[in-house]
């Protein structure tokens, strides 16, 4: 697949100025201390962001109990958990690639991503409800059918929000892409306090759970306002010296960049049917208050992931610059660092989350307690992956870890078949934690042959996978 035969007026205007060497450290001391304040800024919107999911999730638990609890998680796997990233179908990762490379172009680049975010919106939409149509029933659950149509609406509105916000991301500028996802993240519990300390139970016995969903959809369209202000000022403005049409009007088109996405398409898909496919065992095989006991567990659990979330944004660009040429053995310290980070907070998590639980949640969700020990290292392995796929996908090597996640769901599909009949619902998160170890093996010995890997244009390797 060719790249897009553009040179940015930026490229062409740095290629015209000559440095001298000590400008040139300068410069590069100057961008170290940008990127060292850069994940700095992530890690703590990371940390933010975690406390508003976590109140939330504290809310919601205490709103609706173990048995509705288990119903909301129920309506949301299918349009939440399952199709929000994956409907994206790579979308995200082009714009950002696009917008890191054509940092003139964010006009275009943002209008075209609002399109594609509607195309994709509404396809997810679409497959939510049949996917759920097709399993809920099975599981005994058809009941929640109109709920999940219900809130399959706000797949559009955060597609349009995460896809946007990728120009943010690709051009560098952190603070409106932290300051848009932080505000983005608080509405729904916003709506939830309020609901709350106004005694919506009370004046609505019994629609509980309809209400939360409603307030959910609600919440998107609230949290998109600062995104679509920004896109509006970005449009009616144009700053000086900047071509209007940087960037070829058929290579924006929602098919064409759904075409350059089709690797990272991929491998999302690969990756969320892998790190959900417990969540689905769980749907259908467990009571609605055994999900939801689960569901309070998985996100006291992904705290040990704050870390490696944050390091995975910069690891995808250190991926993909053809400049840093990194030996086997700085690899290798890499990740053996990263895994003693992560071995590290999950040590230290393993004797809070019993007393975090009992406090936060209440005693009603003490069987949290279990699920929550049992998922901590899946999710410490979790974060680590997020952190070494980021570096290999920024080497355009988008495939490697679709093989690794395909061969993590077999692992777990027959650790579950082995296990389900002696272990119950615990074979379960037993069998994420096999497949964690398997994909994370996989993975990190990619990276090492890493070395030896062509870097280009990062779109260009993407399509070279395929063609």
């Amino acid at each position: 697949m060719p790249v897009l035969p553009v040179t940015s007026a930026t490229d062409a205007k740095s290629a015209t100025l000559p440095a001298s060497r000590t400008e040139s450290a300068g410069q590069m001391a100057s961008s170290r201390r940008g990127i060292a304040g850069q994940f700095l800024v992530t890690f703590l919107s990371n940390w933010l962001l975690f406390g508003i999911f976590f109140v939330q999730g504290v809310m919601v638990a205490r709103i609706l109990g173990p048995e509705g609890r288990g119903a909301f998680g129920s309506i949301l796997f299918f349009p939440r958990d399952l199709l929000l990233y994956v409907g994206l179908l790579g979308g995200i990762e082009v714009i950002t690639a696009l917008a890191g490379k054509y940092r003139g172009a964010q006009r275009q680049l943002r209008g075209a991503a609002a399109r594609l975010a509607i195309v994709t919106g509404f396809l997810s939409m679409a497959a939510a409800i049949l996917l759920a149509g097709i399993f809920l029933p099975a599981s005994g659950k058809g009941g929640l059918l109109g709920l999940v149509a219900l809130t399959s609406l706000f797949l559009p509105l955060e597609h349009l929000q995460l896809i946007v916000s990728g120009v943010d991301r690709g051009s560098g500028a952190f603070g409106a892409y932290n300051r848009n996802r932080i505000w983005f993240g608080l509405a729904f519990p916003l709506l939830l306090a309020g609901w709350y300390f106004l005694g919506g139970s009370a004046l609505f016995p019994g629609w509980e759970l309809e209400a939360v969903c409603l307030l959910f959809v609600l919440s998107r369209a609230i949290g998109l306002v600062p995104t679509i202000w920004e896109f509006l000022s970005v449009s009616s403005g144009q700053a000086a010296g900047v071509p209007a049409n940087l960037l070829p009007s058929q290579e924006l088109k929602p098919r064409r960049l759904l075409q350059l996405g089709r690797g990272f398409g991929l491998s999302m898909l690969a990756s969320e049917l892998f790190e959900r496919l417990d969540v689905l065992l769980i749907v259908m095989l467990a009571s609605y208050s055994v999900a939801g006991n689960y569901f309070v567990a998985i996100p006291a659990a992904t705290l040990v992931t704050l870390l490696p979330n944050a390091a995975g944004v910069f690891a995808f660009n250190a991926g993909a610059n053809a400049e840093f040429k990194p030996t086997r053995a700085l690899i290798a310290g890499m990740i053996v660092g990263a895994l003693v980070v992560q071995a590290a907070m999950l040590a230290v998590l393993w004797g809070l989350l019993p007393l975090l639980i009992r406090s936060v949640f209440g005693a009603e969700f003490e069987p949290a307690i279990q699920f929550a020990l049992w998922l901590l290292p899946v999710c410490a392995l979790k974060g680590y992956l997020q952190f070494a796929d980021g570096f290999l996908k920024g080497r355009g090597r988008t495939m490697i870890g679709v093989w690794a996640r395909c061969a993590g769901i077999v692992c777990m599909l027959l650790v579950v078949w082995f296990l389900y009949p002696s272990w119950k619902i615990l074979a379960i998160p037993a069998a994420a934690l096999a497949g964690q170890v398997l994909v994370n093996f996989l993975v990190s010995w990619a990276c090492l042959q890493s070395e030896s890997m062509r870097v280009g244009s990062l779109l260009e390797l993407e399509g070279a996978e395929h063609d």
